[in-house]
C-alpha cells in the first residue's frame, strides 16, 4: 500500500512539473519532424517496420478532405471493428 502510494505521489509529482517544452510528441509542422531522409534512414534500421500513420479523422479535414470517406467514418466512428483495422488506432491488432 505505501509502494502503491508512493507510485502515485511521484505521477502527480511528475505531471506537475511537466511543461509544453517536455511533451515527447512531434507534429509535421514541428522542426523536430524528421525529413524524409531522416526517416528512411531510421527505418533501415528496423527493417522497414516503421508504420507511417495517417490519422483515422484525416478525411473529414483539409488536405486530405473526402466527403465519402468522412460519412463512413462518422457513421462508423463508435464501432470498435473500425478501429481494429487501422494502424494509428491504439486498438489496432497486427496479425503479424
Amino acid at each position: 500500500m505505501v509502494v502503491s502510494a508512493l507510485i502515485f505521489a511521484l505521477g502527480l509529482l511528475g505531471l506537475a512539473t511537466t511543461s509544453d517544452a517536455d511533451n515527447c510528441r512531434v507534429f509535421p509542422d514541428d522542426k523536430a519532424w524528421p525529413s524524409e531522409k531522416d526517416w528512411n534512414a531510421l527505418n533501415k534500421t528496423v527493417s522497414g517496420r516503421l508504420v507511417a500513420t495517417v490519422p483515422i479523422g484525416s478525411p473529414c479535414h483539409d488536405p486530405n478532405y473526402d466527403a465519402e470517406q468522412c460519412a463512413f467514418l462518422q457513421k462508423n466512428w463508435r464501432d470498435p471493428a473500425l478501429q481494429y483495422i487501422l494502424s494509428c488506432s491504439l486498438l489496432f491488432i497486427d496479425g503479424d
